[in-house]
């Protein structure tokens, strides 16, 4: 993969805090700060390529109609479950994290494993879950792994998803809990050997990484004190699919008050008041969490 251009001057063969077109004491702008990083609350590095010739050979293979993902390509980095750990880090980290992504950005330490696939009806998962399929490029990042594992979290199973039915999977269940609700974890996400064969049309997708990037949290709009008492808020709808899939990756939700969190959206915000209230105490910080799904799950 060839070199991204400078920033600077445009030209290849050297990265943008190499150019003399600009005084080395000067500090580039970046992305991420810690005050950044409150506003969002997950991690990604943006994927730009054409998949669909890949996404049609694996539809055509399996017999299947995966739809490719609305909103674009990316690898998460760290999910909205891990998000805690990320706000509280320092500078020095956010910026080892920005060089990492500078070498992603090259082509450099990206390992592209194969493509893979999964089907929630042959993996031991929830009965809401059981419809959900997905195709997916499993690729490995050493460094972007020992990063995690140094700020706390576990190694990730780093993948491009690039298309579903139903919606993406995300958790399965490995267990139940002494209450008797499921323990969940992050189902695997490998290369499978049958599509061994489809990897040269990765090879000529134009695959190349962007900058990092998160799903922002809704921000709360200022209102006048006379326009609040008088305007009616309009009703609010869910995509309850798309809520649900969020949901799943908040350790402190169990299934059962997950159940009631979907079943509730898909009546409307008003019955979600008295539900939310009563999850408070057991979600505590998680409360956010929950908050944040809800307004990335509304339909406009």
């Amino acid at each position: 993969m060839s070199e991204i251009a400078c920033k600077v001057c445009g030209m290849e063969g050297h990265r943008t805090g190499e150019c003399t077109q600009i005084e080395q004491s000067v500090e580039l702008p970046r992305m991420l700060t810690p005050e950044r990083l409150k506003e969002i609350f997950s991690l990604e590095s943006e994927v730009h390529a054409d998949f669909d010739p890949l996404l049609a050979a694996v539809n055509q293979r399996l017999g299947l109609n995966l739809a490719k993902r609305p909103d674009g390509f990316h690898v998460t980095i760290i999910g909205p479950a891990e998000f805690d750990v990320v706000k509280k880090l320092g500078s020095e980290k956010i910026l080892e994290l920005e060089k990492l992504n500078e070498e992603i950005q090259r082509g450099e330490g990206v390992v592209v494993r194969g493509v893979g696939f999964i089907d929630g009806a042959t993996l031991n998962v929830r009965d809401a879950d059981k419809t959900k399929r997905a195709a997916f490029i499993a690729i490995d990042v050493p460094k972007l792994q020992a990063f995690r594992v140094s700020i706390g979290l576990p190694p990730k199973d780093f993948h491009i998803t690039l298309g579903f039915e139903t919606a993406d999977l995300h958790m399965q269940v490995v267990g139940t809990n002494e209450k008797g609700k499921p323990i969940l974890e992050p189902v695997k996400k490998k290369a499978d050997s049958r599509f061994d064969d489809l990897l040269t049309l990765v090879e000529v997708s134009g695959m190349s990484f962007g900058s990092l990037s998160g799903v922002a949290k809704e921000q709360p709009k200022e209102k006048h004190p006379e326009a609040r008492a008088v305007e009616q808020k309009p009703a609010i709808a869910y995509d309850t699919e798309a809520l649900r899939g969020r949901l799943e990756g908040i350790a402190s939700l169990g299934f059962d008050d997950l159940q009631r969190l979907v079943e509730a959206a898909a009546s409307g915000a008003e019955a979600l008041a008295p539900i939310m209230k009563d999850l408070g105490a057991k979600l505590k910080a998680d409360t956010r969490l929950v908050r944040d799904a809800l307004a990335q799950s509304e339909i406009k």
